[in-house]
């Protein structure tokens, strides 16, 4: 019984069904992305679900021929050496150690491919590697020991400046100190004495 009184009350405060859908929006009322935002998040989910994942993709053959990959080496070997003529030894090994990896990608890509050229470039890349280790060893700590020496000469200058400090404010308190006392402020020897070192 309360439920059917419920029911008139809220038909007579806002009238028949009729009257409501004159309220309800028509569709070309709504704006034209908020209209069709069911069917983008539909689309957008159906995408993101039929995609594969990055683990389940099969690895892409590969488009290179052995040639081209072989001048990309090559071009890498060049620079390695290069930089190693500048004196840059730890460049030098960066780059033959991506030069060597390169190599040993078509030795086994290709298995087959100039296998006298590649065993070839593999030892030259291994032995220069071997050769440049210690130098470039020698030349790591040597930039260590030049920033450790860098950063010992900024901490001397902070501290030498903040010895300058220490004493020009020492002097400072010393001068004010022998300056004659202010009649017009009797405060101003307590105020000095307090702030003296």
């Amino acid at each position: 019984m309360k439920l059917d009184s419920a029911r008139d009350a809220s038909s007579e405060s806002f009238g028949d069904d009729a009257t409501m859908t004159q309220f309800e929006p028509s569709p070309s009322s709504i704006p034209m992305p908020a209209r069709h935002w069911p069917r983008i998040a539909l689309a957008l989910a159906a995408t993101l679900l039929a995609s594969p994942l990055p683990a389940q993709t099969p690895a892409p053959a590969p488009t290179e021929t052995p040639e081209e990959r072989y001048v990309h080496f090559y071009f890498e070997l060049r620079d390695a050496e290069v930089i190693e003529k500048k004196g840059d030894y730890l460049g030098a090994e960066k780059g033959y150690t991506h030069a060597l990896a390169l190599l040993k990608d078509i030795a086994r890509t290709w298995p087959g491919w100039k296998r006298n050229v590649v065993d070839f470039r593999l030892r030259f890349c291994q032995d220069k590697l071997t050769e440049l280790e210690p130098l470039a060893e020698r030349q790591k700590h040597a930039h260590e020991w030049q920033h450790l020496r860098t950063g010992a000469m900024a901490a001397l200058c902070l501290m030498g400046l903040s010895f300058v400090a220490y004493l020009l404010i020492t002097n400072l308190a010393k001068a004010k100190r022998q300056l004659p006392p202010n009649p017009d402020n009797p405060r101003a020897d307590d105020q000095q004495a307090q702030w003296s070192p």
